[in-house]
């Protein structure tokens, strides 16, 4: 097999592994759900002084549907992102994939590459599924008692907005997490990362606006919102320039707004290249232990090796013997394990309470479920 006939297989591995995944499906439900909401009108996405999604402006329209594939991807679906890439990793660790991996054929970029771009492609089918959704409830139920706020059937409105909004965010909020996992291997970093970047957007740069505020801060804001919220709300919604204008108008992006954009997708494929030599070194060093050092468990003899340990703890070659090898191995023999004088008794029961009571809240402590 070539490296590309390579990278597809394991691609197509994590693509239908990801299929059979409830999250998938549960993210489809709530996207289903969404779409047709706004094409009833009963879901509504407020923004200053105008409404997305609103009786009045055609939810078909590129400003409406662009609004509403910002907030569902930064509301919805960075979660699922993060939950369904950032997870691969820590998970292949616990099935000790990477152990296995130095006796195939496969190269450590063929197989994060392709873990990536198969769970990846099974949240842009999810996607596209939903556009489709979208599509249907806007122009073949919903036409009739509800065509006051349903606009020309025009595809660009729904494929313009994924392009310009929806991609840079999926391969941003994908490939961080995916780093992480691939980095640390734990799942509560993983998990920390959405929500750390979802309330620095939702607080600061996307919907933080006083009325005193610098017109090149809010600038720099817009740029610096992964999500894009903030660019769209303050050039084109945050004042209200009529149902005419937002029904009718087409969405042209500047060019920082469009360089922000790469930055944010290229930022996620970079994360992603980074994974990729997170695992190389890993395998280089025959090691299954986590990159990141202060994530690391060392044992006692690792202490001991380090002079950081109690001067038991260090390795036996480095110790000097009192007995020959040959005299120690011929006394050994000679004596039973009776002779050793050996005994045991079971843990009273406090003391066995405490010691699987810690156990479990060490545990629990690094669970992203508990946050």
């Amino acid at each position: 097999m070539t490296s590309l006939l390579r990278w597809r297989h394991v691609a197509r591995q994590e693509f239908v592994s990801g299929l059979r995944k409830p999250a998938y499906w549960i993210l489809f439900g709530v996207l289903a759900l969404l779409a047709w909401g706004f094409s009833t009108g009963s879901v509504t996405i407020s923004t200053g002084e105008s409404i997305a999604g609103g009786a009045r402006p055609h939810v078909t329209s590129v400003f409406n549907q662009s609004m509403i594939q910002v907030t569902a991807i930064l509301g919805i679906g960075a979660w699922f992102l993060t939950i369904v890439a950032g997870m691969i990793m820590p998970r292949e660790a616990e099935l000790q994939v990477e152990e296995v991996l130095g006796s195939t054929p496969l190269t450590p970029g063929e197989y994060v590459w392709g873990k990536f771009a198969g769970a990846l492609g099974v949240f842009f089918a999810g996607w596209i599924l939903f556009l489709c959704v979208s599509v249907g409830f806007n122009h073949v139920v919903a036409p009739g008692g509800n065509a006051d706020h349903i606009g020309p059937f025009v595809v660009w409105n729904y494929f313009f907005p994924t392009l310009l909004f929806a991609v840079p965010q999926v391969l941003f909020f994908a490939g961080a997490p995916f780093f992480l996992g691939a980095w640390t291997r734990r799942a509560i970093v993983v998990f920390a990362f959405p929500v750390v970047v979802l309330l620095l957007t939702m607080t600061l740069l996307a919907f933080w606006s006083p009325s005193w505020l610098d017109p090149s801060v809010n600038r720099a804001l817009m740029l610096a919102d992964p999500s894009g919220f903030r660019w769209l709300n303050e050039t084109f919604l945050k004042v209200d320039r009529g149902v005419e204008f937002y029904n009718t108008a087409p969405l042209r992006p500047d060019a920082g707004f469009l360089l922000s954009r790469v930055v944010f997708a290229l930022a996620g494929l970079a994360a992603v290249a980074a994974a990729r030599r997170s695992v190389a070194r890993r395998m280089r060093a025959g090691t299954s232990a986590p990159s990141f050092r202060l994530l690391r468990r060392r044992t006692w003899l690792e202490k001991g090796a380090s002079g950081n340990g109690h001067p038991s703890a260090a390795p036996a070659a480095a110790q000097p013997s009192a007995v020959p090898a040959a005299a120690a191995s011929t006394v050994t023999a000679a004596r039973g394990l009776a002779d050793l004088g050996m005994t045991s008794r079971p843990p009273r029961f406090w003391r066995t309470v405490g010691v699987v009571g810690g156990s479990e809240v060490r545990e629990l402590l690094v669970r992203p479920g508990m946050y």
